[in-house]
């Protein structure tokens, strides 16, 4: 039996024991521990005392003599010498005892400690977990905060909602069109076979037209000429006029140089007689010039500034490249002309011609939506252009985010126009007009006064804005009293 060792002395020597003794280990201990304890008076181990009490009491009672008190005394001694042994052994009975039940105690001590770390091992992984799963709890809540911020950012779901519906209905709408081009698409099919049979009869007839058509250039041209040389001390313009248009006039047959075109129109459309330089356009219908794509713009600036559209639209149709500045200028004449729904149309046909818009054309769109037109046709031309300068990253200029603002304000959509203008580099007088003036309509007052005191360079447009919108209620009447006198200083 393993256990902690202790020393049992004795006459200087020593025993290792355990704590707990079995009985063989017992008697031995006890035995040794007899024969070697002294006495403090004679010095005798306690056993050899022992033995010698008990052999004077053996010879005692052998003897014949009449010696009861001596055995008595003798028996008394050697029951007195014994009764010494037996508290020894009551005492180690004791300490075994104790030591036994010392051993359970740390025997139930250990099982208890042992027990004690499997629960406190079983606690640490449990904590373990515990602190894993507060480290992804932390790290989720750290991405809902996240989240949580970029939502605040977002602009309210009410908005959002009503911009879905928009783009809904702007999906149906586009549907619905898809729809009907289809079924345009197949009725042309059919109408093509048709065509096809009388496509010369239609070809001998425009032959005679451009025949006609050239004829009658040809005697307006021999008029011009035959006005020009009677008449005396004309002036500058028409001194240049005849001398680019005299190798036209001395001979039909002429074929003029691209350049020499070129420059020619581009006189004309300089000047303040543009309808002159319809001539040349009649020398190459006659000639069979066939102008290039320069030559052919030119001549669409030209007939745009003598106001001619049908002849304008003529040109643009016979392109064989047409190109983004051919679009602007046919989209620009339109819209000069109060025709939004052609304009809006050659725009159509150039998204669908997979042309990129620039900011131009986007600018003449936005226009286009403050026409005062067909409002269900108009009302969302400005949020369209202004997605669609989100999506082509065209460069947001200040005369574009001008138009957009205004497009914006006409529409009755200021909110978006305020996001609009907070985005502006440089903020100029126009765009805050027209922001000030849709915050007047709507009544917010105060609004108009905040961008009115950051408006750096007021002109009297705005401090007209002002009053006007003052002018409106009761309430702010003397506002705009206030505001005519700061004008005027």
């Amino acid at each position: 039996m393993l256990g902690k060792t202790r020393k049992v002395s004795g006459r200087g020597e020593s025993v290792a024991a355990n704590y707990a003794f079995g009985p063989a280990e017992d008697d031995i201990i006890i035995k040794h521990r007899l024969l070697t304890r002294t006495t403090t008076t004679r010095g005798e181990p306690p056993l050899k005392k022992l033995q010698k009490k008990f052999t004077s009491f053996v010879f005692e009672v052998d003897k014949e003599e009449d010696n009861n008190n001596d055995c008595e005394k003798l028996a008394r001694a050697f029951l007195q010498e014994l009764t010494t042994f037996e508290i020894p052994l009551l005492k180690s009975r004791a300490i075994v005892e104790a030591n036994v039940r010392e051993k359970e105690n740390f025997t139930e001590l250990k099982d208890e400690m042992n027990r004690q770390i499997l629960q406190a091992q079983e606690d640490i992984e449990d904590l373990k977990k515990q602190l894993e799963e507060s480290k992804v709890e932390r790290r989720h809540k750290e991405e809902c905060e996240a989240i949580r911020k970029l939502i605040a950012q977002q602009p309210p779901r009410s908005e959002t909602q009503k911009l879905i519906t928009d783009f809904e209905k702007e999906i149906a709408a586009l549907d619905a069109e898809n729809t009907a081009g289809s079924r345009l698409l197949e009725l042309r099919k059919k109408q093509f076979a048709l065509l096809m049979h009388v496509v010369d009869e239609l070809q001998n007839t425009i032959e005679e037209e451009q025949k006609s058509l050239v004829e009658e250039m040809r005697i307006a041209t021999e008029e011009l000429k035959n006005g020009m040389e009677d008449a005396s001390g004309g002036s500058e313009a028409m001194a240049i006029d005849h001398s680019l248009i005299s190798p036209f006039l001395q001979n039909h047959d002429f074929v003029p140089h691209s350049t020499l075109l070129s420059n020619a129109l581009q006189h004309y459309i300089n000047s303040d007689t543009p309808s002159h330089g319809q001539k040349i356009h009649s020398h190459i219908l006659k000639t069979g010039f066939v102008p290039n794509t320069n030559i052919s713009i030119k001549l669409l600036i030209l007939y745009l500034k003598c106001n001619c559209l049908r002849y304008a639209r003529q040109v643009f149709d016979d392109l064989r490249d047409r190109t983004l500045s051919a679009y602007n200028y046919m989209i620009g004449g339109y819209l000069r002309q109060g025709q939004v729904e052609e304009s809006l149309g050659l725009v159509h046909r150039l998204l669908m011609s997979g042309e990129k818009l620039d900011g131009f054309t986007l600018s003449m769109i936005l226009k286009a939506s403050t026409s005062g037109g067909n409002a269900t046709l108009l009302g969302d031309l400005g949020r369209m252009v202004h997605a669609q300068i989100l999506i082509s990253e065209i460069e947001k200029d200040d005369v574009l985010c001008t138009a957009l603002i205004d497009s914006y304000v006409k529409n009755g959509r200021v909110a978006y126009a305020r996001t609009v203008f907070d985005v502006m580099s440089e903020k100029n007088v126009i765009s805050s007009t027209s922001l000030i003036s849709g915050y007047m309509n709507q009544g917010s007052f105060k609004d108009a006064e905040c961008i009115f005191q950051k408006t750096l360079n007021k002109d009297i447009v705005v401090f007209n804005a002002m009053i006007e919108g003052y002018s409106k209620t009761s309430e702010y009447a003397m506002r705009s009293i206030e505001v005519y006198i700061d004008m005027q200083r």
